[in-house]
């Protein structure tokens, strides 16, 4: 037998030492059999083989052993039996059958005993042909083991065709994003020095935002400290307005008390002095009324016309009625002249010169309480009414009736206002 055993796992040569080989007849070294115990699942405490799958118990698989010796010793001196090879045995068939040809056509007994020595080797050789049929018949189980080898390197082997491609698709997947990576190198180093440059500049940001923080903050506490100062100095001024305001009034105080007390005597003197102006005013007064003269005194005795002017009075719009008797008669010795008005700026001013009054007799009927005949007429109504006479003119321009009552609004004094 050989010295070597082709291993049916790793498919390497290994010497008959590192062989094991289990219940089923297949071998395999004493390194593939142990991974592929570890690798498998045991069911029931038992692993099927890597080629047939029988099962066998982790202990089972045995190294073999061979011994080799002579044949001719182990014949006890006999001479050694005839190898069990093909060739030889047609060789030892052939010559055996020569010896038988031989018997037949010379019989002696020399022939005969030469073709019996034949035919007992011929004899000897076909008890070596069952050693001749077991090693074909291992030979024939060996190839029949190997077969599956045969189909798995196949498939190995297509899967390594595969593998090479995926390989051959990784590299050159490989190669392009090496590609691609240079470019985005390429482009990193171009946006490089902007980056660093913006950088730069935020640390400069930086830098100036601290710097007016700090600024800002320094501010903040020097307005802080002179916003306390200014507090304090208007709280101070307050102290001072108030102080002096009490002081200012305390004094104003005592200056108007005293004023007060100094203007007593003055007060009193120009309220006599007022007093006797004021009765002298009323005297002028009731001497300088100009009473209307008969001409234009046609109304009855009960009601009356006046009028007074004053150089401080404004003139008002007269009616229709007013200028019929302003138009009718201008006498001027007719109008009732007062010295003063009832304004307060006339009070204090100096009388006018104006000619003395005229007083002219009033004339009346008998009755008293009868109006001439020219002064009464008859409406379409049948009452009886007031006629305004032609030539008479109305000093104050006041119109009456029967019962004394203005006709017209009534104004008593200026319409501008006093201006103190």
């Amino acid at each position: 037998m050989p010295s070597t055993v082709l291993c049916s796992i790793c498919q390497d040569i290994h010497a008959i030492a590192d062989i094991r080989s289990l219940p089923c007849g297949h071998t395999y070294c004493a390194t593939c059999i142990p991974a592929y115990l570890a690798a498998t699942r045991a069911t029931r405490g038992k692993y099927p083989c890597p080629q047939c799958r029988a099962p066998f118990k982790n202990s089972e698989p045995h190294p073999i052993f061979l011994d080799h010796g002579d044949s001719a010793s182990q014949a006890g001196g006999r001479s050694a039996e005839p190898v069990c090879h093909s060739g030889p045995f047609h060789r030892q068939v052939a010559s055996a059958l020569r010896e038988v040809t031989r018997v037949e056509e010379d019989q002696r007994a020399q022939t005969v005993q030469r073709a019996a020595q034949e035919m007992e080797k011929v004899t000897e050789l076909m008890s070596g042909r069952d050693c001749l049929l077991g090693l074909l018949t291992a030979v024939a189980a060996r190839w029949r083991g190997i077969l599956p080898l045969f189909s798995t390197i196949a498939k190995q082997r297509a899967d390594i065709a595969h593998l090479r491609g995926q390989l051959q698709e990784a590299r050159e997947q490989t190669k392009r994003a090496e590609r691609v990576a240079e470019e985005a190198v390429k482009e990193a180093e171009k946006t490089l020095p902007t980056l660093q440059s913006t950088q730069k500049e935020l640390l400069e940001a930086k830098i100036t935002l601290q710097q007016l923080k700090k600024t800002m903050i320094s501010q903040a506490d020097e307005h802080k400290t002179e916003l306390e100062a200014n507090k304090q100095h208007v709280s101070r001024l307050h102290d001072q307005l108030h102080a002096l305001k009490l002081h200012v009034r305390h004094n104003n105080k005592e200056e108007i008390r005293k004023l007060r007390e100094e203007a007593k005597p003055k007060i009193c003197h120009l309220q006599a002095a007022a007093s006797r102006e004021t009765k002298a005013l009323a005297n002028r007064t009731q001497s300088e009324l100009e009473v209307l003269s008969p001409r234009t005194n046609r109304i009855s005795a009960h009601s009356q016309v006046s009028e007074y002017t004053s150089s401080t009075m404004r003139k008002r719009k007269r009616s229709r009625d007013d200028d019929e008797l302003l138009s009718s008669d201008e006498d001027p010795d007719s109008l009732l002249y007062i010295t003063h008005t009832l304004s307060p700026r006339a009070k204090d001013a100096p009388a006018p010169q104006r000619p003395p009054p005229v007083v002219k007799p009033l004339s009346f009927s008998a009755d008293p309480w009868q109006l001439p005949s020219q002064q009464v007429n008859r409406s379409k109504s049948g009452s009886r009414a007031l006629q305004r006479p032609a030539s008479s003119t109305n000093p104050l321009g006041l119109l009456l009736d029967a019962k004394g009552k203005p006709l017209a609004p009534v104004q008593t004094g200026s319409r501008r206002r006093a201006k103190f």
